[in-house]
């Protein structure tokens, strides 16, 4: 499946107990068991990366359009993503590509301010599938200033892996970088959930056995706050 869910009605995300390692997992018209779920960061974990406001506030001297498309460009991805870069040295290679007079410091402190911040439901939530011991991991593309914001909000959190591209050198939906999380985690792929955002992540996902559900942080909130009133009274 690949809609969108809603609530624990529509995607029983997980049921199971704490002296039990596999657990229930309820699609419109399937359910399975899973031993290991699998998360995307942006726009799934955390909140959408406020990118016009970081453009608004950069002082580019590009046009809007131009901008918006260059920080949503494959080329941009494998730039600042999938290789390994000192947040000042990125924000100096923004400052260039941005064509902006805001020193490379200023433009750290606006970056940041514009990520998204992990909803309170989800980061319950996730603590609760730590309390009943389902391991969760991340798979993630991100530059090295992302990953750093998002394991500092998630500190309380345990992940079993950590894969981001910019530790990796590669993307998703490249095949490389789902094989690295294979090997990561003790469990077959069909016993895997993966939740993301993109359907064509999603279908790499698919492609190599896991089972995979398609949603953003808005239907994970939904979800998760069901899941929590049940699980919490």
């Amino acid at each position: 499946m690949t809609e969108y869910f809603t609530d624990a009605a529509e995607c029983d995300i997980l049921s199971g107990d704490k002296n039990s390692f596999s657990f229930t997992v309820t699609l419109p018209g399937e359910s399975f068991m899973i031993e290991f779920v699998l998360f995307d960061v942006g726009n799934v974990l955390v909140e959408t990366f406020d990118l016009d406001s970081f453009l608004r506030l950069s002082g580019t001297r590009l046009p809007y359009l131009k901008a918006k498309n260059m920080f949503t460009s494959l080329d941009y991805y494998q730039s600042f993503e999938a290789r390994w870069l000192e947040p000042m040295k990125q924000m100096e290679e923004f400052k260039d590509l941005l064509e902006t007079d805001t020193s490379p410091e200023k433009l750290l402190r606006i970056y940041t301010a514009c990520k998204g911040k992990m909803p309170y439901e989800i980061g319950r939530y996730l603590k609760n599938l730590n309390s009943v011991g389902m391991p969760i991991g991340i798979l993630a593309n991100s530059d090295v200033i992302s990953k750093n914001i998002f394991y500092r909000e998630a500190q309380d959190i345990k992940f079993q892996v950590g894969i981001f591209s910019c530790d990796e050198g590669c993307l998703k939906p490249f095949p490389e970088i789902f094989l690295r999380a294979k090997e990561h985690i003790l469990t077959v792929p069909r016993n895997i959930l993966f939740l993301d955002d993109r359907a064509e992540n999603i279908n790499a996902a698919r492609s190599l056995g896991m089972k995979c559900v398609q949603c953003n942080y808005k239907s994970l909130v939904s979800s998760c706050h069901s899941a929590l009133k049940q699980t919490e009274g």
